[in-house]
């Protein structure tokens, strides 16, 4: 059982013994997050976020535990998660939105060294990345991307807004999900489009 959390996990799995579950971001995702998470989809905003039993639905979606979980999420995300990962678990870390806004350390108990108690115990493998650490492939991403896209192996979206002055509820409307794919401030004419 693998979990992708948000919409970062917009390519097809069919072709693996991967059944991902997925956290989708709002409920307009659902639709899009289908073709991914043909098992299971998990809201991350709305009236059911954080509702009390969340832990119970995540085990029972994945009874099998976690075996990949992109870490872009963090908060109570990722504590649920921790719970369900496997032995050998991975866990590539792109980002940690819930962490973003602190400005010190959370209060209570230090919770590193269980971290890595079971860090250590469960063996998992936890990654950083940074798109630019790849860099390098970028020739390969532009040559092969858009055939991918065409045959329908990678699904992508871009909710265009227009105009700078609507800049800040864009990014408004990002931070409450109600973005279906990649967020774009367009604010000029687009040279593709002539």
């Amino acid at each position: 059982m693998a979990l992708f959390v948000c919409g970062v996990a917009l390519r097809k799995y069919n072709h693996s013994n991967l059944s991902p579950a997925s956290r989708a971001a709002s409920v307009e995702l659902l639709e899009l997050l289908a073709v991914v998470a043909e098992d299971l989809v998990f809201l991350y905003m709305g009236a059911s976020v954080w509702d009390a039993d969340f832990r119970e639905q995540l085990a029972k979606a994945c009874p099998d535990g976690i075996d990949v979980y992109f870490e872009n999420v963090g908060g109570e995300t990722f504590d649920a998660v921790m719970e369900l990962v496997n032995d050998f678990a991975r866990i590539p870390v792109c980002g940690r939105i819930a962490h973003d806004s602190d400005t010190a350390m959370p209060e209570g108990p230090d919770r590193l060294p269980g971290f890595m108690g079971k860090v250590l115990v469960k063996r998992l493998l936890i990654k950083g990345f940074i798109q630019f650490d790849y860099i390098h492939r970028q020739g390969d991403f532009l040559k092969d991307m858009p055939a991918w896209i065409r045959d329908g192996k990678v699904k992508y979206q871009e909710d265009v807004v227009e105009g700078l002055e609507n800049a800040v509820s864009a990014f408004q409307g990002l931070l409450q999900g109600k973005n279906r794919g990649k967020l774009l401030i367009q604010v000029g004419d687009d040279p593709t489009k002539k």
